[in-house]
This record gives C-alpha cells, sequence and structure tokens, in this order.
C-alpha cells in the first residue's frame, strides 16, 4: 500500500505543478465582473430598454422567503446554503506503511473498513429564489451571483421542513443534529446553516430585459481550470446598499479572490514540485549503484553543513533526527547533555543513537 502511494506521488506532483501554473495563469486574466459593473447603465426605469448591453438598478426587495431541503420559509437573506457532514472515520497511511485513524467531521462518508455500513442521509445544497421582487422590475435566481459575505444562521430562527421533520433534525448549539442520543457518536450528523443576508437596499447588475434581470454572458475561452477557479464570465450579481456601495464590496471580493488563487495556485506548484523530487529521490536511491551515488551526495551534503556548526566560536544546536530516512553520524553526539565521540569537542551532531535530553543535540558552549 505504501509503495503504491510512493509510485502515485509520482504522478500527482506534475499534476499538481501544472494544475497550479494554470490556475495562476488564467486568475491575472481572469473576467473581471466589477469593471462591467462600472461599466453597467445605471437606470432609473428598468422596464424602458436601455441602450448598452448591462444596466444597474437600486432599489428595495419585496417580501419573498426561500425554500431549502431542511428549512422552509426563511425570510431576510438572498441566498441559503445547507452544508452536511456525519461525524466518521478517516484512514491515513505515510510512506512507512503506518496507519492512523482519526474520527472527525467530514461532508462525505471515506470508503474504509471502520465506516463500514455507515450511510450518510443528509445532504449539502445552494438555495436561491426563482424571482428575486426588486420592484418594479423581478431578477432570476438562475446562476445569480452574490459577493457579500455570508453569515452563520442560527438553527433556533428557523423553520423546519416536513422531510426535516420525519428525519428527527433538531437545533444543538449552532446546527441542525442527527444523532443516537448522548454525546457525539460515529454516524451522527448535522446541517451548518449559512447565508447572506437582505438590506434594506440592494443593487442588480446585468442584463435587464422586458423588466427581468437574466444573466449577461461575456465571451471568452473557458477551459476546465475556469470552472476550477469560479471563472465563468457572468455578470448577473445582486448586492446589498446601493451603486457605490455595491461596487466597492464587488472591488474587494475579486481582489480577494484573485489572491485566494493566488495562494492556492503557488501552493499547489510547491507541494507538487516537493511530492515528485523527494519521490524521484527515493526511487534514484533504490537503484544498484546509481543509490550509492546519491547516498554519497547526501552525505557530502550533510558534511558541508557541518562544516557551518562553528560560528563565532559558539557551536550550533542541530535536531536530532534523520535525513530523508538517515540518521545523522558524523562521531558526535550528546549523552547524558554531554559532547560524547572524537569529534564531540567541535560537532554535536547526533549519531546512531539518540540523546539523552530531549530532541536537540548539546551545546558544548
Amino acid at each position: 500500500m505504501a509503495r503504491k502511494s510512493r509510485n502515485l506521488d509520482l504522478l500527482v506532483g506534475p499534476v499538481l505543478v501544472c494544475a497550479g501554473l494554470l490556475a495562476l495563469w488564467e486568475n491575472e486574466g481572469r473576467f473581471d465582473y466589477h469593471r462591467a459593473a462600472v461599466e453597467s447603465f445605471a437606470t432609473v426605469s428598468p422596464l424602458e430598454p436601455t441602450e448598452k448591453e448591462t444596466a444597474s438598478f437600486t432599489g428595495t426587495l419585496a417580501p419573498f422567503a426561500l425554500q431549502g431541503r431542511y428549512v422552509k420559509d426563511l425570510e431576510g437573506y438572498l441566498f441559503l446554503e445547507e452544508e452536511a457532514e456525519i461525524y466518521s472515520w478517516h484512514r491515513s497511511e505515510d510512506d512507512d506503511g503506518h496507519v492512523t485513524w482519526r474520527s472527525g467531521w467530514y461532508d462525505s462518508v471515506e470508503s474504509n473498513s471502520r465506516n463500514s455500513g455507515l450511510v450518510q442521509r443528509l445532504s449539502s445544497g445552494e438555495w436561491r429564489a426563482e424571482r428575486y421582487p426588486l420592484t418594479p422590475m423581478e431578477v432570476s435566481g438562475k446562476s445569480l451571483h452574490f459577493v457579500d459575505e455570508p453569515l452563520v444562521i442560527s438553527p433556533d430562527t428557523v423553520t423546519l421542513s416536513k422531510q426535516a421533520q420525519d428525519l428527527g433534525l433538531r437545533a444543538r448549539e449552532s446546527v441542525l443534529y442527527l444523532g443516537q442520543g448522548g454525546g457525539t457518536q460515529i454516524g451522527d450528523e448535522r446541517i451548518r446553516l449559512s447565508g447572506v443576508s437582505q438590506a434594506d437596499t440592494v443593487t442588480y447588475f446585468g442584463d435587464i430585459r422586458e423588466g427581468v434581470g437574466v444573466v449577461k454572458q461575456f465571451e471568452f475561452r473557458q477551459t476546465w481550470v475556469s470552472g476550477l477557479i469560479g471563472n465563468d464570465g457572468m455578470l448577473h450579481h445582486l448586492v446589498n446598499g446601493n451603486r457605490e456601495v455595491a461596487l466597492q464590496t464587488m472591488k474587494a471580493h475579486i481582489q480577494k479572490l484573485r489572491w485566494m488563487v493566488r495562494l492556492g495556485g503557488t501552493l499547489g506548484v510547491m507541494i507538487g514540485i516537493g511530492l515528485f523530487c523527494r519521490r524521484l529521490l527515493h526511487f534514484f536511491i533504490g537503484v544498484p549503484l546509481l543509490g550509492a551515488v546519491v547516498e554519497a551526495g547526501i552525505a557530502i551534503f550533510q558534511y558541508r553543513c557541518r562544516g557551518a556548526s562553528f560560528i563565532g566560536g559558539h557551536h550550533r544546536r542541530f535536531p536530532c533526527e534523520s535525513f530523508m530516512g538517515r540518521p545523522r553520524d558524523f562521531g558526535g553526539c550528546c549523552v547524558d547533555g554531554h559532547p560524547h565521540g572524537p569529534k564531540a569537542q567541535n560537532d554535536c551532531f547526533c549519531g546512531q543513537g539518540s540523546p539523552a535530553k530531549g530532541l536537540h543535540a548539546c551545546d558544548n558552549t
């Protein structure tokens, strides 16, 4: 199993690097919905046709309610998300084949021996209204975008749907809970509720046709990376506040999104390179003759590092740990807190044994 994981890393590494680079490339040229909103025509008569392809309208929403899978008749929110989690087992295995089991809240049931027979009954979902009554116009809820920060919805403030009541969901702290009684047990499930609250004034940006706000799809080359980073080329946004406030919210949102993708893409590249290089080095070490050359290179590298241990008359501390799975062994380590070995007066590295006092080598200054 561990060998299979190591071989898989040789493939996963390059894939992560390629995906990260593609995400970074497309992110820098992504569709700027804030700029498109700025260039939209601010109309005061949404029922009349406009000369521009896109328009914005600021007004007040008439009363409406959202219908979810487990919540019904939710008022005061533009958007509702129901996030399902189940308390189950997660299995992980390191390079040496050591297995670690952890129990916790996960969005799905991992396929492993301890989760055998476990079935998740609750599911996640996102819910919008079919039409948003922005008097005197309406906004289609299909593919409608929201950029305001979502808020946690207390389960004590919602009305449960018939499906939730039949399942036996009940409010417990900040979630809707489906359990077996008592403390948290394997197989317990919960629903986290969140949503975008509704302000007194909202602004719509998009394509207004015959008094209905619909998606304005801009033309650009879409790839599989586009869906990965949320680059859909659409202007169909309902934002809290007047036009000026809404534009500031959209600007902050796209800036945050860009930086999140930059961070994610960079981490993907770094992790991919690390996985590939580590596995490649292990592969070379396992090859006859070539493995000896690689190990000799590692030893020389460690020896050069040892030469830098004496700086300004003081010996630096080196951790008593292994390098590429092999213990440091350059003739000296700490025994009972004192230098030991033929070169212990000049070096303080770990030998085959471990120092008696903790995880760090001694300091004979």
